[in-house]
């Protein structure tokens, strides 16, 4: 687990006016920002460590008027055309996806450049008793990937989160392919991105690999990409050191996701 800050030079509070969380049942990952994307604080930690609740009862104290946005990654999230999409029937995709038990809410954000909805479990107990729900907005985790990320041209993507792995591949800006699944070895993210390029009809020796999330440069899951990719980049966020931009950049990507 990294549990790390990083805070650009511009280090005055009052500005922060976003915070922004990934919850996933073991860890959550938030970043603070301010409206004019100058100024950002990205942190990774255990929930036994620092709840959810907590952490947004502490900077809204902290910022009044913080405006909140939660991203949701689990298992039970399906993606749809968005002509096919009715409101009423989302339930039901879901089900046909990945089963379900008992009472299912549902929540979906439109993927416009792709055409897609992107519909995804809301478990509202889980949030009930929170501070400023009525500030809060949710929406899935992929949705800002699946947004952002096929602007890069012909690309694959590999986002590592703790104990979670997403990958995606993306050619003349479309979607190619598209996978979240727990994952906590090395081996097995080698072999869904390989599983990825085979199916995406991609070299690995001509399409770029963007790797991005919770590992360093001197960690065994990069040295072993490094092996099997001969380019492999990592990406920036403005104003963060470049050596520690990549870990928080899907962070970065969600505070742009209005």
């Amino acid at each position: 687990m990294i549990n790390y800050q990083q805070s650009t030079h511009n280090n005055d509070e009052k500005n922060y006016s976003l915070l922004n969380l990934v919850l996933s049942d073991n860890w959550v990952s938030y970043a603070l920002s301010d409206h004019l994307g100058r100024n950002y604080q990205f942190r990774s930690t255990d929930r036994k460590d620092n709840t959810p609740e907590n952490i947004i009862s502490d900077m809204s104290s902290r910022y009044p008027g913080l405006k909140i946005r939660v991203a949701l990654l689990d298992n039970y999230q399906t993606l749809i055309p968005e002509a096919l999409h009715k409101s009423e029937d989302e339930v039901d995709y879901l089900m046909h996806s990945c089963p379900l038990e008992g009472e299912v809410m549902s929540g979906s954000d439109t993927i416009y450049s792709q055409g897609l909805k992107n519909i995804y479990r809301i478990e509202t107990d889980q949030y009930l008793g929170w501070d400023n729900m009525e500030s809060i907005r949710f929406h899935h985790y992929l949705s800002p990937l699946l947004t952002f990320l096929p602007k890069r041209g012909q690309h694959a993507f590999l986002v590592w989160l703790h104990d979670r792995l997403v990958v995606l591949t993306c050619s003349q800006e479309s979607i190619q392919y598209c996978n979240s699944l727990p994952c906590d070895s090395v081996e097995s993210a080698l072999y869904y991105i390989l599983l990825a390029y085979k199916m995406s009809g991609f070299d690995r020796r001509e399409t770029p690999l963007t790797m991005i999330g919770r590992f360093r440069k001197d960690s065994d899951l990069y040295k072993a990409f490094y092996k099997y990719f001969q380019n492999i980049e990592l990406p920036a966020v403005p104003n963060v050191e470049r050596e520690v931009a990549h870990q928080f950049f899907d962070m970065y990507l969600q505070s742009k996701y209005i």
